[in-house]
């Protein structure tokens, strides 16, 4: 990738395709989400011989170590909740958010809980859940 002056660019320029580059990334994110929880589901990554799907993710597919089990899970959830992904294209969801949510997820709250995950940070929406779902 080459990198080159955005200084021909006016403000408006600029922000305008970084919008359209934030929005064009989200949906690709999406549509690898779907990609990745059909490969989980075909259980693919044992044919590539990886154990799990985060060795595949991490050797394989290169992603971060620390960032893998957020795909995983988020891509489990999203293949059973697809509306997942579209409020993740959409920019309603954070990565971060839809794994964070995913261990709660089930087909009564999973409405309720994308609209308190919606637009939260990750530490206020974990404070949230532990609010709602109190462990012993």
């Amino acid at each position: 990738m080459r990198t080159h002056s955005l200084t021909h660019l006016s403000d408006s320029e600029l922000l305008t395709g970084l919008k359209g580059l934030v929005d064009a990334e989200r949906r690709r994110t999406a549509q690898l989400l779907v990609d990745l929880g059909e490969l989980d589901a075909r259980r693919l990554y044992l044919q590539a011989s990886h154990d799990s799907m985060l060795s595949y993710c991490v050797s394989h597919l290169h992603m971060d170590e620390d960032e893998a089990p957020d795909f995983i899970s988020a891509a489990r959830a999203a293949r059973v909740f697809p509306v997942i992904c579209e409020a993740f294209a959409e920019g309603k969801l954070h990565l971060r958010a839809i794994a964070t949510i995913a261990p709660h997820l089930n087909p009564e709250n999973v409405k309720g809980l994308m609209t308190t995950a919606a637009n939260k940070g990750a530490y206020e929406l974990a404070a949230l859940l532990d609010d709602m779902f109190p462990r012993p």
